[in-house]
């Protein structure tokens, strides 16, 4: 069975907006996306609208997403309370 080559990319310039086709084009993150390499993605490359990023660069970006939401998240709730403050 032959495997489906992917790559990592993201928008090449902030604040573009790009439309992710095999995800009913949804808008790709700022961070990027992991897409299959195929000739969408390849015309996108050479036009310059997207540009390659590394496995990397593009799992850093998402945990650090991950990271700033959470932070976000606990920051908005407050701190869980205690049976004594019930």
């Amino acid at each position: 069975m032959p495997t489906i080559n992917t790559i990592y990319i993201k928008p090449a310039k902030e604040k573009t907006i790009i439309r992710m086709p095999e995800k009913q084009n949804q808008i790709m993150p700022a961070h990027g996306a992991q897409v299959e390499q195929n000739s969408f993605w390849l015309r996108r490359l050479k036009d310059k609208d997207v540009m390659k990023t590394s496995a990397e660069d593009f799992k850093k970006a998402e945990k650090g997403l991950r990271d700033k939401v959470k932070k976000e998240s606990s920051k908005n709730n407050g701190p869980a309370a205690t049976k004594s403050e019930l």
